[in-house]
């Protein structure tokens, strides 16, 4: 610092330089605490909502169709073949519009029986597909 004086002032001339490390001190201490309240302040906004009456919710119907290993299948625990299975279907959709076929399958089933049933469905007019599945 003394390195910057000019020789002819001596040890009583002012120091022109400015101490930033308060200033900088001050700054980090306002920079931590913004950075802890501003999620507090972003939550505390509080809205209030309209009120409405809750709508009861109820689950749609739902028909089960249970595919055997050995190739037959259930419509309700009643056994059909493909003819009465697009006949009931079709019964069914008049009924209860908003029908939901549950598919239950066995896993060693092939793929083409299931489509094969897929398709079906399809032509009786199912919308709603529900595959049943178990957990590991």
């Amino acid at each position: 610092m003394l390195s910057s004086l000019p020789a002819n002032q001596g040890d009583n001339a002012p120091i022109s330089e400015i101490n930033v490390t308060p200033l900088v001190d001050v700054m980090l201490v306002l920079l931590v605490i913004f950075i802890l309240t501003a999620p507090l302040l972003a939550q505390a906004i509080q809205v209030n909502l309209p009120q409405t009456v809750k709508a009861p919710t109820a689950d749609p119907a739902a028909t089960y169709l249970t595919l055997f290993a050995d190739g037959r299948f259930e419509l309700d625990q009643t056994a059909v073949d493909d003819t009465t299975l697009a006949t009931a279907l079709s019964e069914k959709l008049i009924n209860e519009p908003e029908l939901v076929l549950r598919l239950e399958s066995d896993a060693s089933v092939p793929y083409e029986q299931v489509a094969q049933l897929l398709a079906i469905a399809k032509q009786a007019g199912i919308k709603r597909l529900s595959m049943a599945t178990e957990a590991r």
